[in-house]
């Protein structure tokens, strides 16, 4: 018995980032399946006068009204959420009718078949245990999948523009946390497991459990972002549905990103994902999009491959990332983290 098509929500946190918020609605707007789409927005409120400007002209945008849609919902905060505060506010205001949402930020241009893959992917996938979520984002790699339109990936988890299940959602919030991701750090089969499925995953793991990097964890925490999202993806083996051609254009890396910082536009043979200018990556410009046709799982290896080559990372990053999983592996986690902090409090990092 074929499932009952998903029309998912959109939800939308923003502040103030008044034209790449516009750019992105009229970029849903021209969606033939928007009529099909209920959108909710959350204006946060400005956390201090520098912000007034890009929240005035946005305030005043939606105070125009939004058309296209089945139904938008537009929430104005009445005091600063910050940005995951604001984002856990929409999520659970969709779980109030709904048990899966599409996500995305303020900065995100999509393609005009966007909505029609991710509800299409979203019916298709919905019971299938191993799929944990769907991205509209594709990285810009030739992925030479012959007439495959989506690919699984289990080592990355794409945020900008994704699909999620309550229920899968909730399985993976629950083993997000310190004790459990300390207990893999520890577990050296899961290390090996983790630097074999992507050295680059692997390292930003190492970095953020000894808090070399912001990416992994805040105040003692594991942050629900992307990296954790990833990592939870290669420990528990699930995966994410990606297109092959990228649905999705991020215009967010720097700028006021919150979790995107500058990038170094390299072009070239050499290009890779700290150089590559994402704010010009071509994305899918076709009104509808067909049935989905998924690879064959034997294509992981030569994908894993692909994967590895856009996200290099240097043997010198290798080398010191093992050194420090085997010190952490032995106990030493938390003096680690403690001499990083020192270290950063001095400004000597």
């Amino acid at each position: 018995m074929d499932n009952i098509m998903i029309y998912a929500p959109v939800i939308i946190p923003t502040l103030c980032r008044a034209d790449k918020f516009r750019n992105c609605i009229e970029s849903l707007q021209k969606n033939p399946y928007a009529k099909y789409t209920e959108l909710y927005i959350s204006l946060d409120y400005p956390p201090n006068e520098n912000y007034r400007e890009g929240y005035e002209r946005i305030k005043e945008y939606l105070h125009q009204g939004i058309d296209g849609f089945a139904r938008v919902e537009i929430i104005k905060q009445k005091k600063n959420l910050g940005w995951h505060g604001n984002y856990d506010f929409l999520r659970n205001k969709v779980y109030e009718t709904h048990d899966c949402y599409i996500f995305s930020e303020d900065d995100n241009v999509f393609s005009p078949n966007f909505l029609e893959y991710m509800d299409k992917c979203l019916t298709m996938f919905e019971k299938d245990e191993d799929i944990l979520a769907v991205t509209g984002y594709s990285f810009p790699i030739e992925w030479k999948t012959g007439n495959k339109n989506v690919i699984k990936i289990d080592s990355y988890f794409a945020a900008w523009g994704y699909g999620i299940w309550r229920e899968k959602e909730e399985a993976m919030l629950h083993t997000i946390n310190l004790a459990n991701f300390e207990r893999r750090m520890r577990n050296g089969s899961m290390m090996r497991k983790l630097y074999h499925s992507s050295r680059n995953q692997y390292c930003n793991f190492v970095k953020g459990m000894i808090e070399y990097t912001d990416m992994l964890l805040e105040d003692g925490e594991v942050m629900t972002l992307d990296l954790s999202y990833g990592l939870y993806q290669i420990f528990y083996g699930r995966y994410m549905i990606f297109p092959t051609i990228s649905k999705v254009r991020n215009t967010g890396c720097g700028e006021g990103g919150v979790h995107c910082g500058e990038v170094e536009i390299q072009k070239g043979p050499l290009v890779h994902h700290r150089n590559y200018p994402y704010d010009e990556q071509p994305i899918d410009e076709s009104d509808r999009f067909e049935a989905v046709r998924l690879n064959e799982i034997s294509e992981m290896k030569r994908l894993h491959e692909c994967m590895e080559t856009f996200f290099r990372v240097s043997t010198r990053e290798i080398m010191i990332s093992k050194i420090v999983a085997l010190v952490c592996r032995l106990g030493g986690r938390k003096y680690l983290a403690a001499f990083v902090g020192k270290l950063r409090k001095a400004d000597k990092l």
